[in-house]
């Protein structure tokens, strides 16, 4: 593959300027610290190009994204004791009516939740005892403003995606024009 470089890829389509054979964009999403910690130094050396999308409530770990709140769920269901588990699928049935004991099931709703439903996916991280807002201080997920600003400089694109994961396609004409000029 030939790595191209984002200003590539819009010369190509805006002034119809032609790309090498098998022409490959790289892109990183979420703006997950590991993006300047880990990729930016084996970009660095060797000289590739790329794009960071960043979501910007999440910039400076002001919040985490509801897939990885439920990602942190599903870690302490499946690292529990089988008695533990026992407790915390009672309090789940309790707490959310769900009808079943299978762990399996109660997986797959916590997966289901990160896309559809903020409130419940908070829920249960208070349920399950998960401090998202220690996890934000102790861990820093996300990539600091100063990091994207280096990442910028060093030539790397930095690309908006969305202010926090919305789901795009259900908000508004108004709320998906402030989404993305906001972000």
């Amino acid at each position: 593959f030939s790595i191209i470089s984002y200003a590539q890829l819009e010369s190509h389509k805006t002034k119809g300027e032609k790309l090498p054979p098998r022409a490959l964009i790289l892109t990183f999403d979420d703006g997950l610290s590991q993006c300047f910690s880990n990729v930016r130094p084996l970009l660095l050396k060797y000289e590739l190009p790329c794009v960071f999308f960043v979501n910007t409530n999440f910039l400076d770990n002001r919040g985490l994204a509801a897939d990885m709140k439920a990602s942190l769920c599903i870690e302490k269901f499946l690292s529990a004791d089988k008695e533990t588990r026992q407790r915390i699928s009672a309090s789940i049935q309790g707490e959310f009516g769900l009808g079943t004991h299978a762990p399996k099931e109660w997986l797959t709703w916590i997966r289901s939740l990160a896309g559809n439903d903020s409130r419940k996916i908070d829920a249960l991280c208070v349920l399950l005892d998960i401090d998202v807002k220690y996890v934000l201080e102790s861990e820093k997920p996300y990539l600091s403003s100063e990091e994207v600003i280096q990442l910028s400089i060093e030539g790397f694109t930095i690309g908006a995606h969305s202010l926090g994961h919305e789901r795009l396609w259900e908000l508004s004409p108004i709320e998906l024009k402030q989404n993305i000029v906001n972000s």
